[in-house]
């Protein structure tokens, strides 16, 4: 058995328009229109000469991580992961903060409380 083990065609996007005309976006062949009379425009030789990678594959390229293979080798792959760990972790320690900051209050305000409490009419300026 030979061949891409999904199909011949490999879906990564549809949209059927207003009128019931059906696009299928292939990962490799782009944009195809299942009404075989109603073509999809097609596209420029002069883009097509001075384009030597689809936008689509810069666009996978980045989104996968490998644009830094040529960086770090075969250790691309941790970058994706990587990222979207530290992220997680900046945004647990964030939250954890600002929780701890409105659940300890400072000791300006704890000053302030202590004055109000104790009816002392002494400033405190150092605060």
């Amino acid at each position: 058995m030979e061949g891409p083990p999904f199909g011949n065609i490999s879906v990564a996007g549809y949209i059927q328009q207003s009128d019931s005309t059906e696009i299928i976006f292939d990962y490799s062949i782009g944009a195809i229109t299942t009404v075989p009379r109603q073509g999809l425009a097609p596209m420029t030789p002069e883009i097509l000469e001075k384009s030597p990678i689809s936008l689509w594959n810069v666009k996978l390229e980045i989104h996968t991580g490998r644009i830094f293979q040529s960086l770090v080798g075969d250790y691309y792959i941790l970058i994706v992961p990587l990222v979207g760990l530290f992220s997680l972790v900046i945004l647990i320690t964030g939250f954890l903060v600002w929780w701890l900051r409105k659940k300890i209050p400072s000791p300006v305000v704890q000053v302030r409380g202590l004055r109000k409490l104790l009816r002392i009419s002494v400033p405190f300026n150092n605060f």
